[in-house]
């Protein structure tokens, strides 16, 4: 975009609306990512903090020893 705004700056089309506008920040460490299926079975990345990845580790884990548990490599899980 910033390009596309300089040329039509430079051919002097309309002034560029780009000018003062300062990049976006960028986390050093991006964010975990976790896909879920949302509507239709749609596949959805769904962002969340280093909480809520601890919990999910520990559920993942007592969730394997329930005695109800997908047996390991029936793709169930």
């Amino acid at each position: 975009m910033r390009i596309l705004y300089r040329w039509l700056e430079e051919e002097e089309e309309l002034p560029n609306p780009m000018a003062r506008k300062k990049p976006p920040i960028i986390p050093e460490r991006p964010m975990d990512v976790l896909l879920v299926l949302g509507k239709g079975r749609r596949e959805r990345a769904l962002p969340f903090g280093h909480k809520a990845g601890e919990a999910l580790e520990r559920y993942l884990r007592v969730r394997a020893r329930h005695k109800h548990a997908d047996p390991p490599g029936s793709g169930l899980a």
